[in-house]
């Protein structure tokens, strides 16, 4: 577009010199016969005048190729200058100048000025008036060269220029060199070669920057080291900063430990701005500052401040955004998120790393020179790119090590890597470690050797406060400093940054593992524990058993680590059998599945419990082994081999205890001072008959004592865990009874007794009602209890499950005052019937009473619980619902599969306007009411086996998102003509409708059907309409005896990929079967009366099977 908006000259009355870097600055490309004695010529001398060497043919050429001295001429200047006259499309030779110019415009750096000399740049644009008529001349002769030519003017066209019609050319002459003379005095940045995926990041960052808003803006660009924060800023330097009146880079600024360092950094800015009139004599950096501020302020800058890490750096170059003149733009890189916070920067931008097929592009750009790795490397490719994970600087490192190295230099290079870092990289990302105090330094280690996994943040926080360290400031501070992040609450590091947290604990002592903080490495850690010197300053220890052939620990080894803070001792093989994360299964699974799952999750959980003892049997400990234990603040130990620990165990600052599929008997004997203790975990650990007393563990928070199989009792003192939040008792098949004080516990979120088989009873909690009133899972599935004593306080419970509690019969009545119920899961229990106060369960969301076979009648009133969205009768004797039944407006799911007495859906039903899921299979039910049609939220209405139900309503055509229609092993005969206005059906299932004959003409316009079963049904033909089910995938006919004849018009399924007519007495196919584009298996095995295989059938290309 022709407009110097863009454009900016320079204020200063100085004469600065243009950076000499190629042989010309300006190319002229021009039409001589049109402006070579006027426009041009004075154009050229002007430019001149200005210092900038322009490149000239002074020759007149005609009808010719151009020629390399030109096209060379072109690739040696910085930029071109294009003067668009009346007759210069008449000119094949400026045509072929212009192709070149935009080409090179492409690579950036070379700038292109269109000037639209008495000519309207919308005529260059679209090539009309002496444009189109030039290129209807060249129609004959160059119709290879048409396509370039105009591509390259309407490009060139679009640029910011100038349009020169009337007024003064000598004032034109003036502004056009004196805007050219400051695009070419910008110095541009090297931004090296081989740049991949920065454009994505430029774009963005260009669009935070509001380019064309007037306002101040600053932008803050933040990533770890080496991931292309300083590149990026380069590349946006070099495109945006001409644009503006003043612009600076400054880079490294890190690197600035001094006042004198940040005095020449101040000067640099200074001299930059005022372009090399900044040199005063003024050695105060405050002064500097006061300076700065002065002059920025009047002028519209761009910045660029590179590599911060202290706002004090800040403070003295950039001060406050009030500092800045009208329009100015600054970018800040920096490793530290933080210090862009205190900056008020406008936006945060993060850099992160390469995807993957960026970062293979990248890597093979520097092994290779090429963008794809070579055939024979392609898997050692692979690895390298897995190891940097986008990390562009270790993509770069490694591709220029690994150049023009044989395969087995390869390997060895990457078997190395496993053990120590690259140095390049490392260094780099070490200084990020060094900016650090000593507390976060500490907490970087020990992310990096020992919470090694996806970590949640609470945990590790718990865990490190035990340390004495702060963490939550600390693992802010990591994740400001990008050297964590923090998605979903967890701790994740990048693995180059982790290996470079190993490389600093060994870099005193490398091969000396003993005398490391911090063990991590199986080889190591048996290295390690073979000698006594050295080791006393080891702080954590993450051994994975599943590594180890056999290890003995010698006891003297252990005592002398007494700086030891965590300790994992764990197995591969370790796995929660017993998660509640798949409470909610999939609605469409069959029960059975369901029961199948549940019986092989405790396989599993057999199995994981024998594997774990095996690996635990690897160990031999002293029977006098002692856990150095006054600095511990973590220990886990998968398959501890003894039977208790040390009696002179101190806890003290220990906070997590974790001993699964132990040998553990009793913890201890007697009293610990355990304070600060918050989670006990002993789960699977099958010997473990007793407790110890509780009271000396005040701030318990989670008690986990699941599959402990030998346990009895509870201690009575568990009451006194008034921080106890969690309770985990599942599988503990001895367990009979919890103590009364069990009501003490007021912070009681969770109550676990699943699996408890023998557990029958609460203890009646006397006086003490409401204590629990924290209470909101409460788990009893697979207990022997009997019922629920009226004394407990059920006010808060939001989770109740007492499924498969067989001999559960009556619910309490002060069950109704549960007004938090949101889920109550009463499956396969004696219960008859719910409570009269059930209209009080406002909050109830899932209502299970599957398998309730003495469960007769829903009361009257359940239609008052609004909130109810999951209610399942399947399996139950109930016989009919109440009217109320279609006041649960928030129903979505509703199950009465199996309920072989209920016979009849009530009138209201149709009320239920957001019920998704409607499950009939199995009952008696004869017929629907027509409301069923008012169902318009309703997906699947399955009536399966339900071999009393004859007749579908006209009416249910309306429920039109319907998805799923089950009609299988029915007495349907028909289907009415509405079926066809079932606009979302995906599956109608007719199978085994031993009674249905014909399928409906209008049945054609289910657009979306994209499965159709007639199995085994008393169908003879098909309408032709059926070639109208456009999504139709899988149609199946077989076992339908009397079906004779397939429709002409079936070919028309287009979408059809599976076609079943197996023992059909079909007797030929219609040629249009070859039609069917997309079918991939055809069935007519079986079919005695099946003759010939039409002659059109070959053009069927995608089919696979044929039997």
């Amino acid at each position: 577009m022709a407009s110097t908006s863009s454009f900016r000259a320079s204020s200063s009355s100085s004469t600065p010199s243009i950076p000499r870097t190629s042989t010309y600055d300006v190319f002229l490309s021009f039409r001589g016969a049109d402006t070579r004695s006027n426009f041009t010529d004075h154009l050229y001398s002007a430019l001149g005048r200005r210092g900038i060497r322009t490149f000239r043919d002074d020759k007149l050429r005609e009808g010719e190729a151009i020629g390399p001295e030109l096209l060379t001429a072109i690739e040696e200047s910085r930029s071109s200058v294009i003067v668009f006259s009346e007759n210069y499309a008449h000119s094949t030779w400026c045509l072929d100048e212009l192709v070149k110019i935009m080409e090179r415009h492409k690579d950036r750096g070379h700038a292109v000025f269109p000037i639209f000399y008495h000519v309207d740049p919308s005529h260059v644009r679209r090539k009309t008036e002496s444009f189109g008529k030039a290129f209807a001349g060249y129609e004959g002769n160059w119709k290879d060269k048409i396509p370039r030519w105009k591509t390259a003017l309407t490009e060139a066209a679009n640029l910011s220029g100038w349009h020169q019609r009337d007024g003064s050319e000598s004032n034109k002459i003036k502004e056009i060199t004196d805007i050219i003379f400051h695009r070419l005095k910008c110095k541009r940045l090297d931004v090296g070669a081989n740049l991949v995926g920065i454009d994505s990041h430029v774009k963005e960052m260009i669009l935070r920057l509001h380019m064309e808003s007037s306002d101040v803006r600053i932008v803050g660009i933040y990533g770890v080291g080496g991931m292309g924060k300083t590149t990026i800023a380069k590349v946006i330097y070099n495109e945006l900063s001409c644009e503006f009146e003043c612009m600076s880079f400054l880079e490294n600024i890190r690197e600035v430990s001094n006042p004198q360092v940040l005095y020449h950094l101040q000067n640099q800015l200074l001299g930059d701005i005022l372009e090399g009139e900044g040199s005063q004599n003024i050695n105060s950096v405050a002064h500097k500052a006061s300076m700065i501020k002065d002059i920025l302020s009047s002028k519209k800058v761009f910045m660029v401040l590179d590599d911060v890490d202290d706002p004090s750096q800040l403070e003295n170059l950039l001060g406050h955004r009030e500092w800045l003149g009208e329009g100015s733009k600054v970018i800040i890189t920096t490793r530290d998120k933080h210090v862009l916070a205190v900056q008020e920067v406008d936006v945060l931008y993060e850099v992160k790393g390469l995807n993957f097929k960026e970062a293979h592009e990248l890597f093979s750009l520097y092994a290779f020179k090429q963008n794809l790795p070579q055939s024979n490397y392609r898997d050692l490719s692979h690895r390298v790119v897995g190891y940097c994970q986008g990390l562009p600087l270790a993509l770069k490192v490694l591709g220029s090590l690994l150049f023009k190295k044989t395969i087995p230099q390869w390997e060895s290079e990457l078997d190395k890597l496993d053990k120590e870092p690259e140095m390049k990289i490392h260094n780099v990302l070490k200084r990020s470690y060094d900016g650090l105090d000593r507390t976060e330094k500490k907490i970087f280690l020990d992310v990096a050797c020992f919470f090694k996994g996806e970590e949640d943040r609470d945990f590790v926080s718990r865990i490190l406060d035990g340390c004495h360290f702060h963490a939550e400031r600390g693992i802010r501070n990591l994740n400001d400093r990008c050297l964590i992040t923090l998605p979903y609450n967890q701790i994740h590091m990048h693995d180059l940054i982790r290996q470079t947290g190993w490389e600093i604990v060994r870099e005193k002592f490398p091969n000396e593992p003993n005398k490391w903080s911090r063990l991590w490495d199986t080889q190591d850690i048996q290295r390690a524990l073979r000698t006594y010197e050295g080791i006393e300053g080891v702080e954590t220890i993450d051994l994975n058993l599943s590594d180890f052939e056999r290890v003995c620990f010698n006891s003297n080894v252990f005592s002398k680590m007494t700086n030891l803070r965590l300790l994992r001792v764990h197995s591969d093989d370790y796995f929660d059998p017993y998660s509640h994360d798949d409470m909610e299964e999939e609605e469409d699974e069959e029960d059975e599945e369901e029961e199948e799952e549940k019986e092989k999750v405790d396989r599993y959980c057999e199995e994981m419990i024998d594997s774990v003892m095996k690996t635990a049997s690897k160990m031999h400990l002293d029977p006098d082994f002692e856990i150095p234990s006054f600095e511990l603040s973590y220990l886990c130990w998968d398959g501890y081999p003894l039977g208790f620990l040390s009696s002179n165990f101190n806890g003290k600052n220990l906070v997590e205890l974790h001993l699964k599929c132990s040998n553990i008997k009793q913890l201890w004997q007697g009293k610990k001072d355990l304070q600060s203790l918050k989670v006990i975990d002993l789960s699977h650990s099958n010997k473990l008959v007793q407790m110890p007393e509780f009271s000396s563990m005040p701030n318990l928070e989670e008690l986990i004592l699941k599959g402990c199989v030998s346990l009895i009792n509870i201690d009575p003192s568990v009451g006194d865990l008034k921080k106890l939040t969690t309770l985990d008792l599942r599988g503990c098949v001895k367990l009979k009874g919890l103590p009364s004080s069990i009501s003490n516990l007021e912070a009681l979120e969770c109550l676990d007794l699943t699996r408890c088989s023998s557990f029958d009873k609460f203890a009646e909690i006397q006086g003490i009602q409401g204590n629990m009133s924290s209470l909101t899972h409460l788990y009893l599935r697979k207990t022997a209890i009997r019922e629920l004593p009226s004394s407990i306080d059920l006010e808060s419970v939001e989770i109740l499950d007492l499924s498969d509690c067989s001999k559960f019969e009556k619910f309490p009545e002060n069950g109704a005052n549960m007004k938090s119920l949101n889920d109550l899961r009463l499956e396969n229990t004696a219960i008859k019937e719910l409570p009269t106060g059930i209209a009080n369960w406002e909050s109830l969301e899932i209502l299970d009473l599957s398998y309730c076979s003495k469960f007769e009648k829903f009361p009257e009133k359940g239609g008052n619980m609004k909130s109810l969205k999951k209610l399942r009768f399947n399996g139950t004797s109930i016989k009919d619902l109440p009217d109320s039944i279609g006041d649960l407006e928030s129903l979505e799911i509703l199950d009465l599969s199996y309920c072989s007495k209920f016979e009849k859906f009530p009138e209201k039903g149709g009320n239920m306007k957001s019920l998704k899921k409607l499950r009939f299979n199995g009952t008696s039910i004869k017929d629907l009411p027509d409301s069923i049609g008012d169902l318009e939220s309703l997906e699947i209405l399955d009536l399966s086996y339900c071999s009393k139900f004859e007749k579908f309503p006209e009416k249910g055509g309306n429920m039109k998102s319907l998805k799923k229609l089950h009609l299988k092993n029915t007495a349907i005969k028909d289907l009415p003509d509405s079926i066809g206005d079932l606009e979302s059906l995906e599956i109608l299932d007719l199978s085994k409708c031993l009674k249905f004959e014909k399928f409906p003409e209008k049945g054609g316009n289910m657009k979306s059907l994209k499965k159709l079963s007639l199995i085994n049904t008393a169908i003879k033909d098909l309408p032709d309409s059926v070639g109208d089910l456009e999504s139709l995938e899988i149609l199946h006919l077989s076992e339908c005896s009397k079906f004779e004849k397939f429709p002409e018009k079936g070919g028309n399924m287009k979408s059809l990929k599976e076609l079943y007519l197996r023992n059909t007495a079909i007797k030929d196919l219609p040629d249009s079967i070859g039609d069917l584009e997309s079918l991939e298996s055809l069935d007519l095995s079986d079919c005695s009366k099946f003759e010939k295989f039409p002659e059109k059938g070959g053009n069927m290309k995608k089919l696979k099977q044929f039997l």
